[in-house]
């Protein structure tokens, strides 16, 4: 049977963005069929996107929350597997067919991401990364590491987690996680999916060969109500797997040295 993709695109506040990452996939080539499901968290409407092929949109009209849009997006969906893509992100390079025949052949591939690469042309800070832990944002917090990250091109990657900004899963596995816990309004539901992936046995991946450019953070004028949104999402991931006591040290730290 013919292999099924969807894409779903969470607009919010990124409507000139969308333009460009819709180009994107258009110029792609791959044997799968698909389609593009945009779940619109703006209080605008998206019609003039209809226009364009392989569209479907799913108006929230307000802003939901990014993995609650997710969430909405995947269960829309009739496909076999799910490529969640940021409207500020687009594709360089991919080898989607590849990839999905990796993830159909490895039972151990719970899901596979993009090398995520900034307007510099250099690998994104902290588009992946180790175990998150009290312990770990401590010390990055002490030696200021900004998370860069370095891959040979050529060698499939594991990591603990990945960014939310790109990714490719079955939906039947996607769902059998719960998907995106939507108690996350933004940040952190990426980092709790690959934990829960990993609770269960499979394996989070980079596949280096897939190369994308995200523009990064451009939902959002207000960068105090974007740490807002993170650091809400922190004090929740570590209450949720370390219980309230790190979570509480976390938050009394942050505001004595931030």
């Amino acid at each position: 049977m013919k292999t099924s993709l969807s894409f779903i695109v969470v607009n919010y506040q990124s409507r000139d963005f969308l333009e460009r990452c819709l180009a994107s996939i258009y110029k792609q080539s791959f044997a799968c069929s698909y389609e593009i499901i945009i779940v619109n968290n703006d209080n605008y409407p998206l019609d003039g996107f209809l226009d364009k092929p392989f569209i479907k949109i799913i108006n929230n009209n307000k802003n939901v929350g990014f993995g609650r849009a997710c969430n909405l997006g995947a269960r829309s969906s009739q496909n076999e597997f799910l490529f969640f893509l940021n409207p500020d992100a687009e594709i360089l390079s991919a080898k989607i067919d590849t990839m999905l025949n990796f993830l159909k052949k490895n039972e151990k591939a719970g899901l596979l991401a993009p090398k995520m690469l900034s307007a510099h042309d250099t690998i994104e800070p902290w588009s992946a990364g180790r175990e998150i832990t009290p312990l770990s944002i401590i010390l990055n917090n002490v030696f200021k590491k900004n998370g860069q990250l370095s891959m040979d091109p050529n060698t499939l990657f594991e990591f603990d987690w990945v960014s939310g900004g790109c990714f490719i899963i079955s939906k039947k596995f996607f769902l059998t996680c719960g998907g995106f816990d939507e108690k996350f309004f933004l940040y952190f539901e990426d980092v709790d999916l690959c934990k829960k992936i990993r609770s269960l046995g499979k394996k989070v991946f980079i596949f280096p060969q897939f190369n994308i450019l995200h523009l990064g953070g451009k939902s959002f004028l207000n960068t105090q109500e974007q740490k807002g949104y993170y650091y809400q999402s922190q004090d929740y991931y570590l209450k949720k797997h370390f219980g309230n006591f790190w979570s509480f040290v976390i938050k009394f730290l942050r505001k004595i040295f931030i």
